[in-house]
This record gives C-alpha cells, structure tokens and sequence, in this order.
C-alpha cells in the first residue's frame, strides 16, 4: 500500500489519526489495498475556519473536526471502479446500521472536485 499526502501537514495529521481513529485508518487502507494504486490523502483534519471557509452558509459542523473523515483523490482512477470498491465497502464498513441513507465511503463533489469521503461513527 502506498499513500501521498497533498501536503506536508498530512503526514502528521496521519499520524494522529493512527492513535485517536485507528479503525478509520483501517478503512482507508482497505480502500488502498482493493483500489490497487497509489492513493493521495487530500485532507484529514478540519478545523472550525476551514469549515467557514468551506460552508460559509452552515452551521453544520463537519465529521473532519472530530477526526472522523478522510478525502482521497480520485484523479486518474477510473470513477465507475471508485464507485464499484464503494459499493463493496459499505457493506463492510457500514457507517450507521439505523440510517441506511448515510454511507462510509462516498464519492462526490462539494464544490471543490470529485473526491473520495471516508467516514465512520467512532
């Protein structure tokens, strides 16, 4: 398995993650082993600015300030393949048995390009 980080902060944020949301990080690798290439870490932590800046007109506090999310790029990976290993790993991975609605791994855009959310209730 091999990870890049979109920035140096990453690294050490990955790191964290490790300690405080180790089933997360599971998660993230099991995605990296079925995906098959080389994934990139584009954010882990969120901090409360970060959250105004991205959602400037909510309120809604993100799964990232609570270190409960990571978002991989999906550049160069084929989206239908992205969605096929999403498909499989919510079934393993299910984020929360009582709202089928919502889901551990998602691919979507939030305005800042298509990406890979992985999430979990922990």
């Amino acid at each position: 398995m091999k990870f890049k980080f979109k920035t140096d902060g990453l690294v050490d944020e990955w790191r964290e993650l490790l300690v405080i949301n180790p089933d997360l990080v599971f998660m993230v690798m099991t995605y990296t082993s079925q995906i098959g290439t080389p994934v990139t870490i584009t954010e882990i932590f969120r901090t409360e600015a970060m959250q105004r800046r991205y959602y400037r007109n909510s309120s809604v506090r993100s799964v990232h300030q609570e270190w409960r999310g990571v978002d991989v790029s999906v550049r160069g990976v084929g989206l239908s393949l992205v969605e096929h290993y999403c498909d499989a790993l919510n079934e393993l991975f299910p984020y929360d048995e009582t709202r089928s609605n919502l889901k551990s791994f998602l691919l979507h855009d939030t305005g800042m390009g298509m990406h890979l959310h992985i999430q979990n209730m922990v």
